[in-house]
């Protein structure tokens, strides 16, 4: 329905390592208090109301000194 034929997405679903690669990404950005996307780290930490460029803008400058 969206592109991907019956095939290839019943490969993707019983591919049990990708699964468990999924599953630990979620559960660390859980971890990391990853609530949802679109979401940003900057040297470890996590960017608050930053979905926007005019929030994110002036994290990402003063995290690299301009």
């Amino acid at each position: 329905m969206r592109g991907v034929p019956p095939q290839k997405a019943q490969q993707c679903l019983s591919d049990q390592s990708a699964i468990q690669r999924l599953v630990d990404m979620t559960n660390k950005a859980s971890q990391l208090g990853v609530q949802g996307t679109p979401s940003f780290m900057i040297n470890g930490d996590l960017v608050a109301n930053a979905a926007s460029w005019d929030a994110l803008e002036p994290r990402l400058k003063e995290a690299v000194g301009g």
